[in-house]
């Protein structure tokens, strides 16, 4: 042995002695390896050994020491039948930690290095979830940082575009397209969301979320042109959603909020015109307020502000007469 060799023996051993009693971790040297290890860091002799050695850790509900088998397993057995199973269990072990972004992470390792797999569908609908769990807000720290709901959007986005990418016509398919467009409805982002729902209809025409995209459109339309500082283009366009999707959709359960959402939406657009008129009015501009008055009555009756108008036209009337 080399002098060097025995001189690091002999500072390692002690070392030991010293500080052995302090700590748990402790380490031998192996001939096998020529070098020292921390068996605690080491697997077990076989695939099988080590599985069970995680899950025992598993069902006991000490999920991080479980999750640090699990993936000691696949670190050390990569090309074993265990690996993936492995792997999906080191998800579930982060979704039981409440990190939700690590487990999707950790699943779509699955979907990478073990495209044949026979999980594929359950790791699928874990993602799915997950997607969800982080729209909820479930997930409030990353690498113990808070992070805003702004954020979430964006990591359920990831989650639920890279489900479609893993499977673009699989069972989770559409539904991930669809929740693209309600994430970013729920983020007020409407455009956006209108353009993604608009993607549904065109690559999930057969969906049975069809109905419900063709109604947040709509919706979404609406929701746009609610404050007062969008052009017009956003009410036409609402509405434009709207009476489509009451035409296409005439015996859907939301038929009724549709007509409801249509009411105000014809309330604004009658409430525009009558303070158009008034402004006619009030600079003395008789005749051109007397067409925007009758405009609001004949265009839209059921609207509180036709009353109003009628009352206004006959006036002016009165008053254009009494003056010729």
């Amino acid at each position: 042995m080399k002098l060097k060799t025995i001189i690091f023996l002999s500072i390692w051993v002690v070392l030991s002695v010293v500080y052995l009693p302090l700590t748990e971790a402790y380490w031998i040297w192996t001939p096998e390896t020529n070098r020292f290890i921390n068996p605690k860091n080491e697997p077990k002799g076989s695939p099988e050994e080590q599985f069970d050695w995680a899950m025992s850790f598993y069902e006991a509900k000490e999920y991080k020491d479980a999750l640090k088998e699990f993936r000691k397993l696949v670190k050390h057995y990569s090309r074993s039948v265990q690996a993936s199973q492995s792997l999906y269990h080191a998800g579930e072990c982060l979704e039981k930690l409440g990190s939700y972004y690590k487990a999707f992470e950790e699943y779509q390792r699955i979907i990478d290095e073990y495209p044949g797999s026979q999980i594929i569908g359950e790791v699928l609908q874990r993602q799915f979830k997950i997607g969800g769990l982080l729209l909820e807000g479930k997930e409030k720290k990353i690498l113990g940082v808070q992070w805003s709901a702004f954020l979430a959007g964006d990591r359920a986005r990831e989650i639920y575009r890279q489900i479609i990418a893993n499977a673009p016509y699989g069972d989770y398919a559409d539904d991930a397209q669809f929740k693209l467009g309600f994430s970013f409805e729920h983020d007020r982002r409407y455009d956006e969301a209108v353009a993604e729902y608009k993607k549904l209809l065109k690559e999930y025409p057969e969906s049975e979320l069809a109905d419900q995209a063709n109604y947040r459109i709509g919706l979404c339309s609406y929701m746009y042109s609610l404050p007062s500082d969008y052009d017009d283009k956003a009410t036409v366009e609402a509405k434009k959603n709207f009476e489509s999707f009451v035409k296409r959709h005439p015996d859907s359960p939301l038929k009724a909020e549709v007509q409801k959402n249509l009411k105000q939406l014809s309330e604004k657009e009658a409430c525009k015109i009558f303070d158009t008129a008034l402004f006619y009015e009030q600079q003395d501009k008789l005749e051109a307020a007397l067409i925007y008055y009758q405009e609001v009555k004949d265009r839209y009756p059921e609207t509180k502000w036709a009353a109003k108008a009628a009352k206004k036209a006959v006036r002016i009337e009165r008053t254009i007469k009494e003056t010729e």
